[in-house]
């Protein structure tokens, strides 16, 4: 661009380049704008969360230290968020205490390659391959399986929590009339496990079962060998039911004995 400048008697004309602004001006321009926009929103947003943020942080610090917040009685819901920290470590020392205890009875039973016991999102699970146990389609317990059960009967009474029994089958075809799929089967299996151990001294209360056939594979129904893996009964201590017995605790303590002292040892 130019712009034109005249001589006062009109009689030549100038002309002359207009000054334009450095070109990174420009820039400079849309990045403070941009700047002015973003911190705008942080500014919103903190003023959004802080209030929420306050209540996270101080039922940490009681989780974490069993002494109140900062302003944490003017807010009744700290309470219970920090309970629910308690309670979720105390089932998850649970679970553990639990499955180690399984495995050392399983050493000492020298049963540690037949039956398995880990935690996982479930809870903790204690898997006993359905061949050591049933003959090929059918779900009476092998009479050779009888102290292996008795064993495990005597190991499931000492942890008083409710236990679900789950049943499982690989995904080769069955249909008898006592069993027209592997539903059936995976569920007949695992309603006589737990008569078992009901029969071993389990209150059937602590019981549930339930029977997935084919459709919980442990690994890919590929080879004889994983099929064999796939086929199987887990006994369940379930971190969900475990949640909610101590919660129910907590608020009603007549239900049953509270949730331990942190600051008290544990055995």
């Amino acid at each position: 661009m130019a712009e034109c400048i005249a001589d006062e008697d009109g009689s030549a004309v100038t002309i002359r380049p207009k000054r334009l602004p450095p070109p990174w001006v420009i820039t400079f321009a849309d990045l403070m704008t941009l700047l002015l926009c973003f911190f705008i929103l942080l500014f919103s947003m903190s003023a959004v969360e802080e209030d929420t943020f306050k209540q996270a942080a101080s039922s940490l610090r009681k989780a974490l230290t069993g002494t109140k917040g900062e302003n944490a009685a003017d807010r009744p819901g700290d309470g219970l968020r920090a309970e629910d920290f308690r309670i979720e470590a105390h089932v998850e020392e649970e679970l553990g205490r639990i499955c180690r205890g399984v495995n050392t009875h399983l050493r000492e039973k020298k049963m540690e390659e037949i039956v398995r016991a880990n935690v996982d999102a479930r809870g903790c699970v204690i898997t006993l391959q359905s061949d050591l146990m049933f003959h090929s389609g059918q779900a009476e317990i092998a009479e050779a399986a009888q102290p292996m059960l008795e064993s495990i009967g005597d190991l499931v009474i000492k942890f008083k929590y409710h236990i679900r029994i789950e049943g499982h089958a690989d995904n080769v075809p069955i249909q008898t009339i006592q069993f027209p799929s592997n539903w059936e089967l995976s569920s007949a299996r695992a309603i006589r496990f737990a008569e078992e151990l009901i029969r071993n001294g389990i209150d059937p209360k602590r019981l549930s079962v339930e029977g997935f056939g084919e459709y919980r594979p442990l690994v890919p129904n590929i080879s004889v060998k994983n099929r064999t893996k796939n086929r199987r009964v887990e006994i369940i201590y379930k971190r969900q039911m475990m949640v909610a017995m101590f919660r129910k605790r907590l608020l009603n303590p007549d239900s049953g004995p509270a949730l331990p002292d942190d600051s008290r040892s544990r055995k």
